[in-house]
């Protein structure tokens, strides 16, 4: 199955640096790995721990190995974490840096998800469904009945995870799949920066629309900027649909030149009619000019007739 993606990251608005990061590639014969991550620290530790883990998971992911998938999974988080934490432990500036990191791979027409944190994986089939479960203190407490999604977006702790990549030794990765891809769905990767100014029902109406994912991911990072963007927002849409961009930009173009052409006409039309404007006062001056002429000229006959008069008197 051909895949058709487009992946973007913006700093925001308020922060000085993005501590996101993401990948989107096609890592062999019919298999695409997708991820972002959402790094957490200071002194540019999230930096660090986001681009790390991204690129641990890429390294291990494109070694071929026979063990299962699920196995291989949890030994690449584990592998990850492990990493994570020595490398803060062994540079003060970095103590305690760490990470989201959501990861959608794709083998032929399936799908598997693997995620620690509040990052997120969405399937877009006719109506959006989020795929990864929020690793929030808030997150625990939708899950469990005890506050509504809405309450969710204004709770104090709404920053607080219970579960991320560096946090401790021992995590639990969510696991998702096979999840079987049919023609026309779509998926999306995002970090929180895009979830917290931007509503499900909003990503919806995006995802239902043909367009390209490129346009999409532009559209959804425009939408979270007009917002206020608070935080970095990164954003991944995968498509199953091919979509010409040459032939968009074409449209686009022929739209413009469309409209060229007709404000062409409308000046052409506005010189025409100023040319026949021009042309009816010119003919009115030189109408003038004539009678003038002619005064004059009946003027001349008449002082000569009056001095031809006197001469023959005289």
């Amino acid at each position: 199955m051909n895949l058709y993606f487009y992946g973007k990251s913006d700093r925001g608005i308020v922060r000085d640096n993005n501590e996101d990061f993401f990948f989107a590639e096609r890592i062999g014969e019919e298999e695409f790995l997708f991820a972002v991550a959402d790094g957490m620290g200071g002194h540019l530790a999230g930096e660090v721990a986001s681009r790390r883990a991204i690129e641990t998971l890429v390294r291990e992911f494109t070694r071929k190995t026979d063990e299962p998938l699920p196995s291989k999974i949890r030994r690449v988080f584990d592998k990850i974490n492990s990493e994570i934490i020595s490398e803060g432990n062994e540079n003060l500036e970095q103590r305690g840096m760490g990470t989201t990191l959501s990861a959608l791979y794709i083998k032929k027409d399936r799908a598997f998800v693997a995620h620690i944190g509040d990052s997120r994986i969405y399937h877009f089939s006719g109506r959006l469904k989020q795929l990864t479960e929020d690793h929030s203190f808030v997150g625990k407490l939708v899950k469990d009945g005890l506050i509504s999604p809405e309450e969710a977006k204004v709770h104090p702790k709404r920053n607080i995870l219970y579960q991320s990549i560096g946090m401790r030794r021992g995590i639990n990765v969510q696991i998702e799949g096979p999840i079987k891809i049919k023609e026309g769905e779509k998926f999306l990767l995002c970090t929180d920066g895009l979830t917290a100014v931007v509503e499900e029902n909003e990503i919806e109406t995006l995802l239902s629309k043909d367009i390209s994912p490129k346009k999409t991911v532009n559209e959804l990072v425009d939408t979270a900027l007009k917002r206020g963007a608070p935080d970095n927002v990164t954003v991944i849409v995968v498509s199953t649909k091919a979509y010409d961009e040459t032939k968009e930009y074409h449209l686009k173009k022929t739209k413009k030149k469309r409209k060229l052409n007709w404000l062409l006409l409308v000046l052409m039309i506005l010189l025409i009619l100023l040319s026949f404007v021009f042309a009816d006062l010119f003919l009115k001056y030189r109408e003038k000019e004539n009678k003038k002429e002619q005064k004059g000229s009946i003027g001349n006959i008449k002082k000569t007739n009056i001095f031809l008069s006197c001469m023959k008197d005289f």
